[in-house]
């Protein structure tokens, strides 16, 4: 078994690692910081885990997993359930109840984030604030009926365009604290519906899972944005929208992509394409583009050549079907080739392609350069050309400042190691020291 240092998030751990003294005394102790700490130290680990692995599990400093582990105990509640979920602590050994917010199944059994449980509670509350609100109304003399279900979807639809629309602006962090609560609220009020309204909600529920998992994966929570997004195709699947259900297949090839796993990512791209010919264009290229992303982690470029082709083809004739891959575009399609092409060691053609690309770039998607010009910082430093890689890089820095999107930091500390490598010692410290000021 890997050493959980090593890893990218909290192994699943026995029973019987949370039944040792020291343990239970951390849990008893009801301070997050001491169960951080206690976890750490565990003599089940083959040594103990250093604070900034813990920290990179949570996106967190060293000095701010310290100041955790020493300082007052965390009162802030979607901040304990975070934890849990983190260390994947079971349910039964919290202090406290976790909330909506964080309403994931854990297949695996551990930390027990029960649907269940919100999607019998949240019909029930509906149900009697509807009933409350009948009778004010009846005593005030006024019958009114239940809003339409369209009117209520269409509402829930208009709200996610106008997170998508902020999280390309803003990047995940304002957006955590609110999206999961949608995205819970709409799965409880599913049980409640039937017919074509159980359709729409189902319909609506999976796009906001699917949502809420991107937005785990851009904050770095891999774990966290596969289990959303597992949940999104379970939902999707209750629907006959196939588009939706191949989208979400793509992107959980594209989080298995983030997290270098290239043969799951192909898989799983390969599962979207399964009904090909049944899918609209721009999802059929968006899938492509993805099975482009596994050949080029696995350094097979005549594989990677010959499926961004086919997703250019489909990108540039594209039609109104398959709404959510819309953003898929032949300029989409030729950004996301740069990537490819450092991937597989070609950084003049990814300079090439990503300052074609910039020229044209759309201030709405603020994130995204950032995450373009961190790649582009990358593309100079691997072709030799450092004051370039530099000045790239300020200017994703300052974005990155703002958004924090992971993606972008793993490209900018990518750029470090690549200046580093060709020499330019210099040009790596300044950088290094800007991103360390960030933390």
């Amino acid at each position: 078994m890997a050493s959980p240092a090593d890893l990218s998030e909290a192994p699943k751990l026995p029973d019987e690692f949370w039944s040792v003294a020291t343990m239970r005394d951390a849990l008893g102790s009801w301070h997050m910081g001491k169960v951080v700490a206690a976890y750490r130290n565990h003599p089940y680990h083959p040594r103990p885990i250093p604070q900034d692995v813990v920290g990179r599990w949570a996106n967190m400093t060293q000095p701010q997993i310290s100041r955790m582990e020493n300082g007052p105990k965390i009162q802030d509640l979607d901040k304990l359930a975070h934890w849990a979920a983190i260390l994947r602590i079971p349910e039964r050994l919290l202090w406290f109840r976790l909330p909506p917010i964080h309403d994931v199944a854990r297949t695996d059994g551990s930390a027990g984030f029960s649907e269940a449980r919100a999607e019998h509670d949240l019909p029930e509350l509906d149900a009697a604030a509807s009933r409350l609100e009948a009778v004010t109304l009846a005593r005030a003399g006024i019958v009114i009926g239940p809003p339409p279900e369209d009117t209520l979807t269409g509402a829930w639809h208009a709200a996610l365009d106008g997170y998508v629309a902020l999280d390309n602006l803003l990047g995940p962090g304002p957006l955590l604290s609110a999206v999961p609560r949608q995205a819970a609220l709409i799965g409880g009020l599913i049980a409640a519906r039937t017919g074509a309204d159980r359709l729409a909600l189902l319909e609506t529920a999976a796009r906001f899972a699917e949502f809420t998992g991107w937005l785990y994966q851009d904050a770095g929570y891999t774990g966290m944005a596969m289990r959303w997004t597992d949940r999104a195709l379970g939902l999707a699947e209750s629907t006959d929208d196939r588009h939706l259900v191949s989208y979400i297949w793509m992107r959980k090839s594209n989080i298995g992509s983030d997290a270098a796993l290239p043969q799951l990512a192909l898989r799983f791209a390969d599962v979207s394409l399964g009904s090909a010919r049944q899918l609209a264009p721009r999802i059929q290229a968006v899938a492509y583009r993805q099975q482009a992303h596994a050949h080029a982690l696995t350094k097979d470029a005549d594989a990677c050549a010959e499926m961004l082709d086919h997703a250019r083809q489909l990108a540039e004739h594209g039609g109104e079907d398959g709404q959510i891959a819309q953003y898929c575009t032949l300029g989409y399609v030729e950004m996301e080739a740069a990537h490819c092409w450092l991937e597989l060691g070609h950084p003049d053609c990814a300079v090439a392609t990503l300052e074609d690309g910039l020229r044209t770039w759309k201030p709405e998607f603020r994130r995204d350069l950032g995450l373009a010009l961190a790649r582009l910082a990358v593309a100079h430093a691997e072709a030799g050309a450092a004051d370039g890689a530099s000045e790239v890089a300020r200017q994703a820095v300052m974005i990155f400042r703002q958004t924090r999107s992971h993606r972008t930091r793993v490209q900018l500390d990518r750029a470090v190691e690549r200046l580093r490598a060709t020499a330019a010692v210099d040009a790596a410290e300044d950088l290094r020291h800007m991103l360390c000021t960030l933390r």
